[in-house]
């Protein structure tokens, strides 16, 4: 007889706890990014807060997305697992990394053209290290990092040094990847009957 499985490993299979915090990151993600200057401001006078407010809610806004794309695709990854077990085939646990572009591709999800791509190269980034620390541990991850993301960068027009141009990541540009994901979440759960 099997041993009964831990609250905690039970967590870690549900699909929907993982949609439930991508979710709520989605919405915190919303609010981050739509926030008028003039509730920045308010908030910023009622805290005593003295640097750039929309730097501050950039950043915060990054992360919580980031945060929303991992948890759905591993939403995604628990479902298809669900989904194998219900069929009875043998089923690997979602796996432990942040790294959204192994998840994307564990999940089944459409190869994504270079702009999406650039995004969610950059969210695994932002998950690693950039949307809490200065720096990556050492010199050599930064590397790996900037030659990884190189080929999905918009190069300037010619006769400008060669620069390459970073581009702003919006909140519709996050959800698209977002919904994507959801959209096969979905499909999943509602093979064997869930709505």
């Amino acid at each position: 007889m099997k041993e009964p499985l831990s609250i905690g490993e039970m967590r870690r299979r549900a699909p929907l706890h993982y949609w439930a915090k991508a979710d709520n990151a989605r919405f915190s993600a919303a609010l981050l990014a739509k926030a008028s200057p003039e509730v920045r401001s308010r908030t910023a006078s009622a805290i005593h807060y003295g640097s750039s407010t929309g730097i501050a809610a950039q950043e915060a806004f990054l992360r919580e997305a980031a945060n929303s794309l991992e948890l759905i695709l591993k939403a995604v990854i628990a479902q298809m697992a669900e989904n194998a077990r219900c069929r009875g085939e043998e089923t690997h646990p979602v796996p432990a990394t942040h790294n959204v572009v192994q998840l994307w591709r564990m999940a089944g999800l459409k190869k994504l053209k270079r702009y999406d791509m650039y995004r969610l190269v950059r969210t695994k980034h932002i998950l690693a290290w950039s949307g809490r620390y200065g720096a990556p541990k050492n010199d050599s991850d930064y590397d790996k990092e900037h030659t990884e993301i190189l080929p999905y960068l918009l190069k300037a027009q010619a006769g400008s040094l060669g620069a390459t141009k970073v581009e702003v990541i919006s909140f519709e540009d996050f959800d698209s990847l977002y919904s994507r994901a959801f959209e096969r979440f979905s499909i999943l759960q509602g093979e064997f009957g869930i709505p």
